[in-house]
């Protein structure tokens, strides 16, 4: 029988898996939709619960009838999730769009604590983000804190849930607490936003990615074989990048969706300059992918397109033959300046592209 490969995405607002064959191409796919819970004081949680159950649904749909050589699992990065040693929740997860830490933010942003993070690391912090977040917990339910056992992205707690494992990849450990390299933490960066005494929250490091067989719980949760590979990361970001064949340095993706990300391959840690972006650890010695990213992408795109219906109907209200569309990407001879914001500079290799998707 063919070799499967089951690829699970625990997104924001939709969980998604997809089976491919040994050429890449999808024998199955299927979502279901997740509940952001929006509360007081621009708070935004989420029920790891659902997620997980959610998880085994569309695992069991798209794997009727095989059996995965290998799990990948990925996910939306930021947020906080805190779990206990098996994997279950101690509250409900803190999602990337929780505002809570706003105000807490914006003392770090006077009293320099994001600038003093970006020359550590590369990367700045936003109230989503797991810094914030993590000591806005610790300011005010110091008690879920101490009842966890990580403080961690929604991929690795499905991780751990999946095989009894914990453990993170370089591309979450990166951000915030990174200390550059993909492979450590940054005590530096950790004192800064006065975590410390928190440190043993965070999970270990496994350089590439961390890889272990699904437990008998697992098993039964997912409807798999145990000992079935399952591996962890990167987050969702740097997996569109991997999957979209970003592998030498100068290769650059866009991705086009509820947020705009942009990101480049680079072979240099970027923490000169005005803080900007995120410096995502690829788990390769001396390569990073410096990112930029907008919030508003998915109003922006919905008008583009509206814009671009308008003018199609227009063209074919005109006496001469309208011309076939064509949709052109372009790659100029450039990349982003890290350190000062979303602009470029003169690169002397060519630069090359693809569309996808």
């Amino acid at each position: 029988m063919t070799r499967t490969w089951l690829g699970i995405d625990a997104g924001t607002s939709v969980v998604k898996a997809a089976l491919f064959d040994d050429e890449g191409a999808a024998l199955a796919v299927a979502g279901h939709p997740l509940a952001l819970v929006h509360g007081a004081d621009d708070a935004v949680e989420q029920d790891l619960d659902a997620i997980v159950a959610a998880i085994a649904e569309v695992t069991r749909e798209v794997s009727s009838g095989h059996d995965p050589h290998v799990v990948a699992i990925t996910g939306q990065g930021d947020g906080c999730w805190l779990t206990d040693g098996s994997g279950r929740a101690v509250r409900p997860g803190l999602s990337w769009l929780d505002g809570r830490a706003g105000a807490m933010l914006g003392r770090w942003n006077a009293d320099g604590v994001t600038e003093g993070v970006f020359r550590t690391n590369g990367t700045t912090v936003f109230p989503g983000a797991p810094g914030p977040l993590l000591a806005w917990l610790d300011e005010h339910e110091p008690d879920a804190l101490d009842r966890a056992t990580t403080a961690g992205a929604c991929k690795d707690a499905v991780f751990t849930r999946l095989t009894g494992e914990r453990a993170t990849d370089p591309s979450d450990s990166s951000l915030p607490f990174g200390d550059g390299t993909g492979t450590g933490y940054s005590d530096d960066a950790l004192d800064a936003m006065g975590l410390s005494h928190r440190r043993d929250l965070l999970a270990p490091i496994t350089v590439p990615l961390p890889q272990a067989p699904l437990s008998t719980d697992g098993s039964r949760l997912l409807g798999l074989p145990a000992g079935t590979p399952i591996s962890s990361g990167p987050f969702d970001f740097p997996a569109c990048a991997r999957g979209g064949g970003v592998r030498e340095v100068g290769d650059a993706l866009l991705i086009v969706g509820t947020t705009l990300g942009c990101m480049v391959h680079v072979d240099a840690l970027a923490t000169d300059g005005d803080p900007a972006g995120f410096s995502v650890a690829t788990g390769e010695p001396g390569r990073w992918l410096r990112a930029m990213r907008r919030w508003s992408a998915r109003r922006r795109w919905t008008g583009c397109c509206r814009r671009s219906a308008s003018a199609s109907t227009r063209s074919t209200r005109r006496s001469r033959p309208a011309r076939p569309a064509r949709a052109v990407w372009r790659c100029c001879p450039t990349s982003p300046r890290p350190a000062s914001g979303p602009r470029s500079s003169t690169r002397t290799r060519p630069g090359r592209s693809r569309a996808c998707g």
